[in-house]
């Protein structure tokens, strides 16, 4: 009897012990969880004040060749958290590192620019507008399509031809506008002061006789006449000559406001027209390269009545396209004359092969047998060792 009154006396005890075991169990499990919370927090997005400043830290850095290169791969690993509400400081570090296209030629910095293109293209669908993404494709055209002019792959070199010229016949024709954009795009200004000069030319015949006494000599009309010649020859030298050395495209860069229509379509053509330069001028030298280049500028320097694509271009361009022309003619005629091309020439070897230059320098060397003889020295030593 008493032993039972103990066990019943004992489960008061075992239950507040049981009570107490599963609150520290719940306690330490309340604990684990929050320390594994503390320990691996999520990662907060980068705040727009941040990207927006680090754009524009890039952006001062892309004009430099010494420093494109580490800030274009800057600005492609932050492409991955720009937004829509980052469009206008991402359009004006994209006109920043294409500010003068002809450094996307530079042999250092061409996979950099081709990279960086690139991966805008791949960007630009859901950030930039309709207007900065077609400004973003005539930069594509200097960073990939040009330096893809650079290759010593015959069927490699022959198809980025082919681009090129299928994306001339596909331009369209130039009007007033285009001829518009390109003069202000270089700086030429029509002479607004014709009517005035005439005015002033038709005001000493219109004078009355009486107002010969006051001007016996008629200097006022010498000097007259000598103001508006003067006037004349400035407004044509403005013309005839760009306001400086620059690309035209220097010349355009705003903060971050894209081209208009006119401009558009003129810089696209002027991009084009680079392709043709410098595959004149870096590929034309190669043999294998050269049938091709003059057929390319062959079949775009033409006017329309040949069968070219002359006419779509504006008169600026269409004068450096009639440069390009007189080049292939007279590559041409020099190689169908046979100049330079034999050794032993006349010339100096401009238009020989490297087989051929090799060949013309080890036939007239002392140290050559013309009997083919074996022996540095050509004196046979070596003949009784060969049999």
């Amino acid at each position: 009897m008493a032993d039972h009154e103990g066990a019943e006396s004992n489960r008061p005890g075992k239950r507040q012990r049981l009570d107490e075991e599963q609150q520290q169990a719940a306690a330490a499990g309340q604990q684990q969880q929050a320390g594994d919370d503390d320990a691996a927090p999520p990662a907060p997005p980068p705040a727009h004040d941040q990207i927006s400043a680090a754009l524009t830290k890039i952006r001062h850095h892309l004009g430099n060749r010494s420093k494109f290169s580490k800030a274009s791969q800057l600005l492609r690993q932050l492409l991955d958290a720009v937004d829509k509400v980052h469009r206008n400081e991402l359009f004006a570090t994209i006109t920043a590192a294409f500010s003068n296209p002809e450094h996307c030629m530079d042999p250092l910095l061409r996979k950099d620019y081709a990279r960086l293109a690139r991966a805008l293209n791949l960007r630009a669908e859901g950030i930039l507008s309709r207007q900065q993404r077609a400004q973003l494709e005539i930069y594509s055209v200097w960073a990939l399509l040009r330096n893809e002019l650079f290759t010593d792959d015959s069927f490699t070199f022959n198809k980025v031809v082919g681009k090129v010229k299928s994306a001339v016949a596909e331009l369209s024709d130039a009007d007033e506008e285009q001829e518009a954009a390109w003069n202000m795009l270089h700086g030429i200004a029509a002479p607004a002061g014709k009517p005035q000069q005439q005015q002033q030319q038709q005001q000493p015949s219109l004078a009355p006789q009486a107002d010969a006494e006051a001007d016996p000599f008629g200097l006022n009309d010498f000097i007259a006449k000598a103001e508006a010649q003067a006037a004349e020859a400035e407004a044509a030298a403005a013309a005839a000559a760009p306001s400086d050395e620059q690309h035209p495209l220097q010349q355009q860069q705003q903060e971050g406001a894209p081209w208009d229509a006119a401009t558009m379509e003129v810089m696209r053509k002027q991009a084009l027209l680079d392709c043709l330069i410098a595959a004149k001028d870096h590929q034309h030298k190669l043999a294998w390269a050269r049938t091709s280049v003059e057929l390319l500028i062959e079949a775009v320097a033409k006017p329309a009545a040949q069968g070219g694509f002359a006419d779509k271009f504006v008169a600026g361009q269409r004068q450096q396209l009639a440069d390009l022309l007189r080049f292939v003619n007279a590559e041409r005629a020099a190689r169908k004359s046979g100049v330079n091309r034999r050794p032993g020439g006349k010339g100096t070897g401009e238009y020989q092969t490297s087989f051929e230059r090799a060949r013309a320098e080890w036939s007239g060397a002392s140290w050559v047998s013309a009997r083919g003889k074996v022996g540095s020295a050509g004196d046979a030593k070596t003949q009784s060792w060969l049999g």
